[in-house]
Formats: structure tokens, C-alpha cells, sequence
């Protein structure tokens, strides 16, 4: 609940703007599309900042889930907590600070020697 009456850097949301985003917790995520299971009941947390690397091979759902995870498409089942809060506007504006960056794949007939 916003305070009016209190100095603007002394005001306070319920979600508290200043607030980490950590942790974010998948909680029996799962995915589906065209009838295939993409995604399948993902459990884990990611509790301290800074680097975290999610690796598998081609098709192994990586993308997906970073995509679910920011929120661009929504899971089938499960559940995801960024603070241990489920995902709103404001949510969705603070995690938009976040960088999920998806490595280019390099074409050999494009590389120079």
C-alpha cells in the first residue's frame, strides 16, 4: 500500500520496487504444443545473482523454458515465482531488467578465415 504522505524514496509498494527479483522458482513446470510434451515438470531455483547457464542439446527445451520463465508464453501446468511472488505488471516490468541471451549459432559458409 502506497503511503502519499511519506518522502517518494520512502514510499513503498506491497511488491517493494526495491526489492530482489531472486529467487525464481519453477515449480513443476510443464509445456506442451502440437500435442508434444516440450517441457516436463521442471522443478528448480535459481537463488543467487549473477550468472546462471542453461545447457543441453538442440531440441532439449532451452529456449522454451527461458521463455517461459520471462513470461512470453505460458506454461501448461506448474508454476513460476520470481521472489515468491506469481508474475503481475509490476513483476513484469522488473524482470524486463533481466538478460536472458541465447548464443547466435555461427554458419560455416558465412565465417572468414
Amino acid at each position: 500500500m502506497l503511503d502519499p504522505a511519506a518522502p517518494p524514496h520512502l514510499r513503498k509498494s506491497s511488491l517493494n520496487a526495491g526489492r530482489p527479483l531472486l529467487p525464481v522458482e519453477l515449480c513443476g513446470l510443464t509445456y506442451e504444443t502440437g500435442g508434444k510434451r516440450v517441457i516436463d515438470g521442471v522443478n528448480a531455483r535459481i537463488e543467487e545473482p549473477g550468472i546462471t547457464v542453461v545447457m543441453g542439446p538442440n531440441g532439449a527445451g532451452k529456449s522454451v523454458l527461458l521463455r517461459l520463465m520471462h513470461g512470453l508464453i505460458a506454461p501448461s501446468d506448474g508454476e513460476i515465482l520470481w521472489a515468491r511472488l506469481r508474475p503481475n505488471r509490476e513483476l513484469a516490468r522488473r524482470r524486463g531488467r533481466c538478460c536472458f541471451a541465447v548464443r547466435p549459432r555461427a554458419i560455416s559458409g558465412m565465417l572468414s578465415h
